[in-house]
């Protein structure tokens, strides 16, 4: 199937008990002032976290639609983290090839929540936070740095790295709705 083929065709995963993380790649306010590099300080995040992580997990990474991965990749080098690239797969596949997704606030969070995969928010300090309604309702934590990330990591693991789809029901989130807009993309 699909998701089999992702996994051994394009991230060459050769071991299915290793978790997969992966990294929605997002993007700085072009806006901003130029020593103002939130996003790519938060992939710096991202790298150390990787880093120190291996081998407890595969960290997987792909650039936002429109975007290349240069600017990640020059800092995952730098960094030193082995993180694998991926292009051309729609994010609710990679949602649902990963053990856990992540964001530097994005919708894909709540793509990954309607398939059960649960999300975590990696934010440096300081930076506005994308408030959504999955976050406010507690289904996505915010970490500043890469020991909370890697806490939360944990805490993930420790629950078995699933997020349960009904919690949705408890919230008034039309998750019908979130779904077909998602498998819409």
């Amino acid at each position: 199937n699909e998701l089999n083929r992702i996994r051994t065709e394009i991230l060459k995963i050769k071991d299915f008990t290793t978790p997969v993380v992966h990294m929605y790649g997002g993007y700085d306010d072009p806006g901003g002032l130029p020593a103002s590099r939130p996003y790519l300080d938060t992939v710096r995040e991202f790298a150390r976290a990787t880093k120190l992580a291996a081998p407890n997990f595969m960290a997987t990474f792909s650039p936002h639609p429109g975007r290349t991965s240069e600017k990640e990749e020059a800092v995952f080098r730098m960094e030193g983290a082995n993180v694998t690239i991926v292009s051309n797969v729609k994010s609710p596949l990679l949602a649902r090839v990963a053990n856990v997704t992540v964001s530097h606030f994005s919708t894909c969070g709540i793509q990954s929540l309607v398939v059960g995969t649960p999300h975590v928010y990696l934010s440096i300090p300081e930076v506005a936070s994308w408030k959504n309604v999955a976050s406010d309702v507690g289904f996505i934590n915010t970490c500043t740095n890469t020991t909370q990330f890697l806490q939360e990591f944990s805490l993930i693991r420790r629950g078995g790295f699933s997020f349960d789809v009904s919690r949705f029901n408890r919230t008034g989130i039309p998750l019908n709705t979130s779904r077909e807009l998602m498998l819409a993309r």
